[in-house]
């Protein structure tokens, strides 16, 4: 045995027994198992490769796959290695075309202005094709664009069908016209963010002005783009002013006092309502006599003139009475025609150097709070919820201001002069 240690018979017969285990799995697996790596077709255009290969999925024998630099664009099951086969053909056949066709269409330099722009798209992730489909929506909204002057007219008809309070279509059509008269002969879709944003700074006007003008604008946008008459609405990419929080301006009550003494006879039944009912300007232009009640003592402001478009109630005081008595026979609105000119007379005369916004509305609200102390019932007769009430007007004044202030009563100098 040239000097090797024999082996054992039983160890030689144990290693033959399990070498042809070995070789009896293996002959028992299936073919597709045996040979899974090798592809039945495969083939490659440029970045893509389209391959068709074994599989173990019950009821398939293939999948062909077409990927792009490793990425899978599509794949299918096939029933035999055959269908896989001829389905991998054919997607080679149709990638041949597609590449020839952009050979012979598109030119050197086109492609490498396409790879560019792939590339500088890729860090937002979009693509080529979504640029595209973008640039298609803002040329057929410019297509199919309208003249600024019709969509303000076509939004403020819509609204009118609407029938929403006729406080909101003025305002509605004030700014808009104001806007439009800027803009006028231009296309919506062709007005720009920055012009806009132009626009708002050249009016001018404090940060709740602004931002009424920018709600407007809004509305004016978004039903341009429902109609498809712009690609988007480019007033919500314009910021809102920041509004500070800051108390309500106010009159003394010795200032209340003289203007009301120096106002022109016309203007006091205005003046009066304003500073002791609390409505709004707006409100009080459209109010008319007819709804004053001097038998039940109450003001109506009807849903048609009220803010929000509901009806409330507003008592008389017994001040404001006194100084409406002289007047319950009088027809029609309660502001005169010429109010501003009266209302501006008046300051002038009373010395006012100041006159805050609002001032007569929040000088109501802050010495009512003071008289009663009650957030409930000045919500209601202000038509404003119990959280404006309370942020604006509790704990302005002094409690004894707000008797002070409803003790105004027209002089008896004053009663004669309207009684006239």
């Amino acid at each position: 045995m040239s000097g090797k240690k024999a082996l054992h018979p039983l160890k030689i017969r144990l290693f033959r027994l399990i070498s042809l285990s070995f070789v009896s799995i293996h002959n028992r697996m299936p073919r597709s198992s045996q040979h899974s790596r090798k592809p039945i077709y495969r083939k490659r255009f440029g970045g893509v490769t389209i391959s068709v290969q074994r599989c173990k999925k019950p009821g398939y024998e293939a999948i062909a796959v077409i990927r792009r630099d490793g990425a899978i664009l599509e794949q299918k099951y096939c029933g035999t290695q055959a269908e896989g086969k001829a389905l991998g053909e054919k997607w080679a056949i149709g990638a041949g075309n597609l590449g020839a066709e952009v050979a012979a269409s598109v030119s050197e330099s086109e492609q490498r202005r396409f790879l560019e722009h792939k590339n500088s798209l890729a860090p937002f992730g979009k693509t080529v094709c979504d640029a595209v489909r973008f640039y298609l929506e803002h040329l057929r909204a410019k297509h199919s664009s309208r003249m600024i002057e019709d969509v303000v007219d076509a939004l403020l008809i819509k609204k009118q069908k609407k029938k929403v309070s006729k406080r909101y279509q003025e305002d509605l059509q004030n700014r808009l016209t104001r806007f439009q008269t800027s803009f006028a002969g231009r296309e919506i879709a062709e007005i720009e963010k920055s012009e806009v944003e132009e626009w708002l700074e050249s009016l001018n006007v404090e940060p709740v002005t602004y931002n009424n003008y920018r709600r407007l604008l809004n509305v004016l946008w978004s039903f341009a783009h429902d109609q498809q008459w712009a690609q988007g609405n480019i007033i919500t990419r314009i910021d809102p002013r920041n509004v500070k929080a800051e108390p309500p301006g106010i009159l003394s009550v010795e200032s209340v006092r003289k203007i009301l003494q120096a106002a022109d006879v016309a203007a006091v039944p205005y003046l009066s309502i304003a500073f002791f009912g609390g409505l709004r300007d707006a409100e009080l232009k459209r109010l008319a006599w007819k709804d004053v009640n001097f038998h039940t003592k109450h003001i109506r402001i009807r849903a048609t003139v009220a803010k929000g478009g509901r009806e409330r109630l507003v008592p008389l005081s017994s001040n404001l009475q006194a100084w409406l008595e002289p007047y319950k026979d009088t027809q029609g609105l309660i502001a005169p025609s010429n109010l501003r000119t009266l209302l501006d007379r008046a300051k002038q005369k009373a010395k006012l150097v100041e006159w805050p916004h609002d001032a007569t509305r929040h000088s109501f609200g802050t010495y009512e709070m003071a008289r009663t102390r009650d957030i409930g019932t000045v919500s209601e007769i202000m038509g404003n919820s119990p959280a404006v009430v309370k942020r604006h007007y509790q704990a302005a004044v002094q409690f004894d201001l707000g008797d002070e202030y409803f003790s105004i009563f027209p002089s008896p100098e004053r009663l004669v002069q309207e009684k006239r």
